[in-house]
């Protein structure tokens, strides 16, 4: 016989302050708190000689800024939220997923290589017999600078990004909205988070004059990677730190590229060319479901 004399309230419909708003809307707090960590770190770097020229700072704390504000966005709002909503215990589910490093080598082995292929083959067959001359001179220092540029990667910046936009927007998205409704609003969002580093010389383009066609072609690569990302985040079990090393990878492919093929010409619809045929492939092939049931098992 129940003793109950009224309906049970739940931990998020307690209290009426940010933490049971935040509670009661945990995504939505997440994005917030990622904008507002990132985009104040960024704020003296949008000021400074790199950008409108009002203050001078050395580069190495510019620098320094642009790294942490990754972590002071997605890192730091993904801990937040999952303190509030799951406490301690939920945020060393979290962190261990930073650590989970046993998804399988062939995995780590089709990313390195796949990168490589997916990219390099298509920018070799469009550039033609130049392409393919600089690839066999430029492979040994392609090789070196690839795998440097993903070891430094890991922690400059993507470990910040991946441990918010995968590690817990996606994984708790995906639950309520399915694979690729989570992965088309997480990737979206992710895309307009770059912003201000458009305006910033160095960041994305030399002369940190914001051009909306190279930003547009940004978005929409990013949005397409994002779900060959989240089929190979599915297959990893959630593990954050295979997600990290999927996104060092791409960056570090993308950085190289150039140099290894010795490309004159840049193509600001290149990455999303390439991206959106494998989103394709990989949609058509699993049905849709990125193989987040087989994740779930």
């Amino acid at each position: 016989m129940s003793t109950a004399v009224g309906p049970e309230r739940t931990s998020t419909e307690e209290g009426t302050g940010l933490a049971a708003s935040i509670r009661r809307h945990p995504v939505t707090a997440f994005f917030v708190l990622a904008f507002v960590g990132t985009w104040l770190l960024f704020v003296p770097i949008l000021l400074s000689s790199r950008g409108l020229g009002l203050i001078n700072i050395p580069d190495g704390l510019g620098f320094a800024l642009f790294i942490l504000s990754t972590y002071a966005g997605p890192l730091l709002a993904a801990w937040i939220v999952t303190r509030l909503i799951d406490g301690r215990a939920g945020v060393s589910q979290w962190f261990k997923r930073m650590l989970q490093w046993r998804v399988g080598w062939l995995w780590y082995a089709l990313v390195l290589v796949g990168y490589v292929v997916a990219f390099g083959l298509p920018a070799m067959i469009m550039e033609g017999q130049s392409a393919v001359t600089a690839a066999r001179l430029n492979w040994g220092s392609f090789l070196a600078a690839y795998l440097v540029t993903i070891v430094v990667g890991f922690f400059a910046p993507t470990l910040g990004e991946e441990a918010g936009w995968r590690g817990f927007a996606l994984t708790r998205m995906q639950r309520s909205h399915g694979p690729l409704m989570a992965t088309l609003v997480v990737s979206v969002i992710h895309a307009v988070w770059h912003l201000p580093a458009y305006f910033v010389k160095g960041a994305i383009t030399s002369t940190g004059e914001f051009e909306p066609t190279l930003f547009l072609a940004n978005c929409l690569a990013i949005i397409a990677s994002s779900f060959v990302w989240t089929w190979l985040f599915n297959n990893a079990a959630g593990s954050i730190l295979f997600a990290t090393f999927v996104h060092a990878t791409s960056n570090a492919m993308s950085a190289n590229l150039p140099a290894f093929l010795n490309l004159q010409d840049s193509n600001v619809w290149f990455a999303f060319g390439v991206s959106a045929v494998l989103a394709v492939l990989v949609i058509v092939f699993t049905r849709g479901r990125l193989a987040y049931l087989q994740a779930r098992k």
